[in-house]
């Protein structure tokens, strides 16, 4: 009997611990949300204790409707078990406020943390600056701007809009430039207004809408008096029977020899007018232009091989043709012409003879660079014609020979003007 009552108490003991073994689901923290962006947020919770039995799931559900989140609605899985987890949560629509909560799962059931909130970020304008305008002519400027920040978006649409009035919007003049996104950008302004003062800002389209950079503005000076106004008209009449000028341009005196200083006069680079940059000791630049007139009076140590980018073929071509720095009713003489005239030289194809003739010409050099070169050594003058590419023809002498060639129309040569 004493066993079977020692037996019958083991028993009733065993029991009785099994039901005081813990009866409940797990216990679960919602942590909360960080790094929330506009479609991304990053949730962490806790299982702080198993409970009855392991978790064998555990995660977050959310909601931007429902104020208290379950397993009905959306959930996100995170591994199993005790212990700390996060999940990232992607694709989430911008500006949106969602309830989120920690939920864990045993044997016994799904128990869940507290109910917390986020709100995904919505995009901003882009941020952008307008820098400062520059190589501004007469009728040009450059202008750039710089985009820092996209906004959260992406920057489908990028330029500046100008005007004659204060802040200007794309609603004025807009100018948008090819590329899209974060960066520089830059453009060249052309047919403006001499002496007008313009406003400038940049601007930058993202899916929040149209922003600005701050405002710029700068104001073109007077177009430059394209025609030589300073070499004395004093007209001589060649072997041809043509009327020409009887010195170069720029030259103040009627050669007396072909090394005459006085009378080698500018050099010109071909198609540009009397702006200044034919005199001897202009400025250099080495920024093309991109119209007919620079807006400056710099010689342009074109890397193309034309101060013009692009090239422009209609060039001083005729009494009223563009750029034409000859007095009034003089112009560029024509290859042909020239040729004609050396037919009629005498004594030979060279430097000498180009002087003998009634044109008087001389050996003025030429310029390629900072300061001319070859002074006394050739004679190079431009013709009105032009040649393949960015090359124009001229007809050059030395003391030995005389003929023409092709040249880059950035080149500094002499110009004696023909009646038209």
């Amino acid at each position: 009997m004493r066993n079977i009552f020692t037996i019958i108490l083991t028993l009733t003991i065993l029991i009785g611990c099994k039901t005081d073994e813990p009866q409940n689901p797990p216990t679960v923290v919602t942590l909360g949300a960080t790094d929330v962006t506009l479609k991304n947020a990053t949730l962490s919770g806790e299982v702080t204790e198993e409970g009855y039995s392991a978790a064998t799931d555990r995660g977050f559900v959310f909601s931007d409707k429902n104020n208290s989140p379950s397993l009905s609605d959306t959930k996100v899985q995170s591994g199993y078990g005790k212990g700390a987890y996060s999940v990232v949560l992607n694709k989430l629509p911008v500006n949106t406020k969602y309830y989120f909560r920690a939920y864990a799962t045993n044997s016994k059931g799904t128990s869940y943390g507290v109910v917390q909130s986020f709100t995904t970020t919505d995009y901003s304008l882009a941020s952008l600056t307008t820098e400062i305008p520059k190589n501004i002519t007469f009728n040009s400027v450059e202008i750039s701007g710089n985009i820092s920040n996209e906004g959260g978006g992406s920057v489908t649409e990028r330029g500046f809009c100008f005007g004659l009035n204060p802040l200007p919007t794309t609603r004025d003049n807009k100018l948008q430039v090819s590329s899209k996104g974060l960066g520089a950008f830059a453009l060249v302004i052309v047919n403006l207004k001499e002496n007008t003062k313009y406003y400038i800002r940049s601007y930058a389209v993202n899916e929040k809408g149209t922003s600005y950079g701050n405002e710029q503005s700068f104001s073109t000076p007077l177009a430059p008096a394209l025609r030589d106004t300073k070499t004395i008209v004093v007209e001589v009449k060649s072997n041809t029977g043509r009327i020409w000028m009887d010195r170069n341009l720029g030259a103040s005196q009627v050669a007396t020899n072909s090394k005459d200083e006085k009378a080698y006069g500018d050099l010109y680079q071909w198609g540009r007018g009397a702006d200044g940059h034919q005199l001897r000791n202009s400025l250099i630049s080495r920024t093309e232009s991109v119209s007919n007139n620079p807006g400056n009076g710099n010689f342009i140590l074109a890397v193309t091989g034309d101060w013009r980018n692009p090239p422009n073929d209609n060039l001083w071509q005729g009494v009223k043709g563009t750029n034409n720095p000859c007095p009034i009713g003089f112009r560029i003489p024509t290859e042909e012409e020239w040729n004609q005239e050396r037919l009629t030289w005498l004594g030979g194809y060279n430097s000498e003879a180009a002087f003998a003739s009634p044109l008087k010409l001389t050996m003025g050099g030429v310029r390629t660079s900072e300061l001319p070169s070859n002074i006394g050594l050739n004679g190079l003058y431009w013709s009105s014609t032009t040649s393949s590419g960015i090359n124009a023809k001229l007809i050059g002498f030395t003391n030995l020979n005389a003929g023409f060639a092709a040249y880059p129309r950035s080149l500094g040569s002499s110009i004696r003007c023909i009646k038209n």
